[in-house]
């Protein structure tokens, strides 16, 4: 008996109930990952994090070699090349069952029946397991079994069924070892190419993730609730890479969070329950995997196209000091911090009345932890078009957000070096003629009158509503 493992975005051994289960009851194993090119093209997966999870994959693929199991890395160009792919494999190891981890997107489940229905034509059964949220989809429902669409309910419901599901954490591999291993050639994937800078920055694999787990939880945790707003200061986890590909398990890291003390751990535990929120959001509506607005009616908003605005705020060129600084760590680290993302992404739709979807876009081109669910939960929760969104009134000012974040103008220096000799008070207003240096742009907009512009437009929204 063969068992085939298909990893997705779960490369890693701990708290893998699909790598557990396929190395039970005596089977031979063989571990299996696929690059759909047209998968990556339709969510516009950024080369930062196509080259961490190859690196990811290359330290998973020696984890499963020291127990004979062989990992095979394939590339198709779609899905029908998915299926005769599987037909390939099938015909070498004549695998009868296959063990995958369940994935959410609307794209991603129409593959999974596809390849299924395959299986089921050949009589190989097919076993499906959820690792990638905390709870899973299906789990954290209202009294009437309808799903949540506001954050603090569910989060208070996720809450309560925490314990209820947690499971011991253990190595699925642990006394596992294939006698003898499976001979195969097995990784057949190119490395893209991305800065040393990066790279160094972003080491890959499980025991890399779970040692920046560690020191996060016994370091920084407990200040956590005070720092993570604070660009300037390590206070925020960056883990997120390893939750988006699966290297590290949330499940893991909110069961240690939670033998913390402390609003430090309550807090993290908290947007550890936004990530899963944003996750069932896209598994019970699947229009928002299809970049579709959450609420209805604000696609009827007539957004700008101007080209060249969106270009200077890709590149950090707003001149406004704390979004150039923040689009600038985002160009050079395929990272932002998530106070950031708030600041940036609100700035482009309230301020320069540029589409959503725009943005959504561009951040899933750059980001090492792009995450369809996350990435388009916060981009329309600043959009006012989402699920639990923030109201339409809510417009961060980016000079005070600058003041209260950065109020020494310890980020913004280090990321726009030009504004380095520029006093911290001059930093966070707009500027008289001459007060920043000649080599940094003047603000592109007015911020007060870009705040009228978008409140007329959301109400002028509202009164076609009423008047329907």
């Amino acid at each position: 008996m063969r068992h085939l493992l298909w990893f997705r975005n779960d490369l890693r051994c701990h708290d893998q109930p699909a790598l557990q289960a396929a190395c039970q009851s005596g089977a031979q194993v063989v571990a299996l990952y696929i690059t759909d090119r047209a998968a990556q093209k339709s969510h516009d997966t950024a080369l930062t994090r196509w080259n961490f999870d190859v690196r990811s994959i290359r330290v998973l693929a020696d984890q499963l070699k020291l127990h004979g199991i062989p990992l095979l890395v394939r590339t198709v160009a779609d899905l029908q090349a998915m299926e005769s792919l599987f037909a390939e494999i099938h015909h070498t190891f004549n695998f009868n069952h296959v063990f995958v981890s369940r994935e959410y997107g609307p794209n991603e489940q129409k593959r999974d029946r596809q390849i299924q229905q395959w299986c089921t034509q050949r009589q190989i059964d097919w076993h499906e397991y959820d690792s990638g949220c905390i709870l899973a989809p299906g789990l954290v429902l209202k009294n009437d079994n309808n799903p949540y669409q506001v954050f603090t309910p569910f989060r208070t419901r996720w809450l309560s069924l925490l314990t209820q599901h947690f499971v011991p954490e253990q190595d699925a591999l642990t006394g596992f070892y294939q006698q003898p291993p499976i001979p195969f050639d097995s990784l057949q994937v190119d490395l893209p190419s991305v800065p040393e800078s990066l790279i160094a920055l972003w080491p890959a694999g499980e025991s890399e993730a779970l040692q920046r787990l560690d020191r996060f939880i016994t370091q920084e945790l407990t200040y956590y609730h005070q720092q993570r707003d604070l660009p300037a200061l390590p206070g925020t986890s960056r883990l997120s890479p390893y939750f988006a590909n699966g290297s590290l398990s949330a499940r893991i890291a909110v069961q240690r969070a939670l033998n913390v003390p402390g609003q430090g751990a309550q807090t993290w535990v908290s947007e550890l329950a936004w990530r899963d929120f944003f996750q069932h959001i896209l598994y019970h509506y699947q229009k928002v995997g299809k970049h579709r607005a959450f609420q209805h009616h604000t696609e009827a908003l007539q957004w700008s196209d101007d080209q060249e605005r969106f270009e200077r705020w890709c590149n950090g060129r707003t001149g406004f000091p704390l979004i150039d600084a923040a689009m600038r760590q985002l160009s050079k680290t395929g990272w932002m911090h998530n106070r950031l993302r708030m600041i940036t992404a609100m700035f482009l739709v309230k301020d320069l009345w540029i589409n959503w979807q725009w943005g959504e876009r561009w951040f899933m081109q750059q980001l090492i932890d792009g995450e369809l669910a996350a990435n388009n939960g916060n981009w329309q929760w600043c959009a006012s078009t989402g699920v639990d969104a923030a109201p339409y009134f809510r417009i961060f000012n980016p000079w005070t957000q600058s003041q209260r974040f950065d109020p020494e103008g310890t980020f913004i220096r280090y990321w726009v070096p030009e504004l380095a000799q520029i006093p911290k008070a001059a930093l966070h207003k707009p500027p008289s003629k001459g007060s920043l240096d000649p080599r940094y742009p003047a603000p592109m907009i007015d911020h007060d009158k870009a705040r009228l512009h978008a409140l007329a437009a959301f109400r002028a929204l509202d009164q076609r509503l009423v008047e329907r």
